[in-house]
């Protein structure tokens, strides 16, 4: 951690069982590499040409064991080297040539497989090709904090309502009314079916 107890609080996680590591992401202090026994081993605290900490927000292992950083407040991905020892910056490209957006604080990983993966940004979803080391993001059709992906489609929240979008059109498909919810980012499966949400 650091010395400020402001950057010593997890954001992100994302355990690694192939290569024994889990990585953190903190809050300005960048990424902590432990072991499975809970030493840590590495810290990494800036991004390459920068003075102060950095936010990864969402952290996904790529195919070839290095890690897509999505970092808060931040246009580019970085990817860090299998070996943690480099870190380079991952072109991000836009739908229709919008302007690139930066990523925001409220993100998470939304589906994941062996050729891509699904990444929610406060009202943007990033398509990541794992295979390609490709990354497009697009605007979703409402200002949403949080989503997760059930039955093939986003499921978020937004103005008192839950809403379900198509990942390819970006459409809304189905509103159901939740009155006088607000902030609404945590959603987990529930067993049997159907889902749980809070805040």
């Amino acid at each position: 951690g650091g010395e400020k107890k402001g950057n010593n609080f997890i954001v992100s996680v994302c355990p690694d069982k192939k290569a024994n590591r889990v990585l953190a992401g903190t809050q300005g202090n960048g990424v902590l590499v432990f072991d499975t026994l809970q030493r840590l081993i590495k810290q990494i605290p800036f991004l390459p040409g920068d003075k102060e900490g950095f936010t990864p927000v969402i952290i996904v292992r790529s195919n070839d064991g290095g890690y897509l950083l999505f970092c808060w407040g931040k246009k580019m991905v970085w990817k860090l080297s299998s070996d943690l020892s480099s870190l380079r910056e991952i072109p991000v490209s836009t739908h229709r040539k919008n302007p690139i957006p930066v990523i925001n604080y409220f993100s998470n990983l939304v589906f994941q497989n062996d050729s891509i993966c699904l990444a929610h940004s406060q009202g943007l979803l990033y398509r990541i090709n794992l295979k390609m080391n490709s990354i497009q993001v697009a605007y979703m059709p409402a200002e949403v904090t949080g989503c997760f992906f059930y039955h093939d489609r986003l499921v978020a929240h937004s103005n008192d309502e839950i809403i379900f979008i198509d990942t390819a059109s970006m459409a809304i498909t189905k509103k159901i009314p939740l009155k006088n919810t607000g902030g609404v980012r945590s959603f987990v499966a529930a067993g049997g079916g159907g889902f749980y949400i809070g805040s």
